[in-house]
């Protein structure tokens, strides 16, 4: 419910704002008003136009915000998996070149053939 008042406030606020500033420009063009006043119209109407505009700037540097974010911590996930791959092959490549894996290499295939020669298929 908090954040529904809230929300409707916010909403309410903003409509308030547009429809002054609406009223400021056209109060500059209004002829009964004298030259001093139009000069002050013309300020306020200036500095909302401003605010508008830093709102927009806002409105960017949050959403560009968020990307960043959004894009750093993908980078650091693939940065990650390629650390995780490279370190996993590093380790298969080490491993293959011990001498005992490369013994129990070489006594497998040794195996393997001695098993195939002497097969029943392979005397006929």
């Amino acid at each position: 419910m908090g954040n529904k008042f809230q929300d409707v406030y916010l909403s309410h606020k903003n409509i308030m704002t547009k429809k002054q500033r609406k009223q400021m420009k056209e109060r500059v063009d209004d002829p009964q008003i004298s030259k001093e006043e139009k000069e002050i119209f013309k300020i306020i109407v200036m500095l909302n136009e401003l605010e508008e505009i830093n709102e927009n700037i806002e409105k960017h540097l949050r959403n560009n915000k968020f990307l960043y974010r959004s894009i750093t911590r993908d980078a650091l996930n693939l940065i990650s998996k390629i650390e995780l791959t490279n370190k996993t092959s590093l380790q298969q490549q080490v491993t293959g070149n011990k001498p005992e894996e490369i013994l129990a290499s070489i006594r497998r295939k040794r195996s393997k053939r001695r098993k195939a020669s002497s097969s029943p298929i392979n005397e006929k």
